[in-house]
């Protein structure tokens, strides 16, 4: 599932991928992505009307474009931009808005897989590794 078309793609960002390329690879991960990080303060998936979902999915598939570019250097300004607009969401400092205008904002505990935090294991230093660079904010 994507919450974003290879039309809304093209109409943000000029590249000279296909229309197909986009919608079957760069979307889907993009989406599945933003599910990944965002699942612990929101409902996933998110509904076909969350235009925020939408929105970072694009700018997500445009820095999977990104990591395949010649110039590195180009996706880290907009790196940094996702990164911290997916930690104000996951915060609850940032809402989600649909495209009626709701606004959505995180849960107040994030939501995990372990029902007994004893038995949850360790990973580093407890946060997500963000694949752009850096740690969760």
């Amino acid at each position: 599932m994507s919450y974003a078309t290879a039309s809304d793609f093209t109409a943000r960002y000029a590249t000279r991928l296909d229309a197909a390329e986009i919608a079957s690879h760069y979307l889907p991960f993009a989406a599945q992505r933003l599910d990944g990080w965002l699942a612990p303060h929101f409902t996933v998936p998110f509904s076909a009307n969350n235009r925020t979902a939408r929105d970072l999915t694009l700018e997500l598939a445009y820095l999977l474009v990104l990591q395949r570019s010649k110039e590195p250097a180009d996706r880290a300004p907009l790196a940094a931009a996702v990164e911290a607009r997916l930690g104000r969401l996951a915060r609850g400092e940032e809402a989600m808005l649909t495209d009626s205008g709701e606004a959505l904002f995180a849960s107040t505990a994030a939501v995990g897989v372990w029902s007994d935090p004893v038995a949850a294991p360790v990973f580093g230093s407890g946060s997500h590794h963000w694949p752009y660079g850096g740690d969760t904010p």
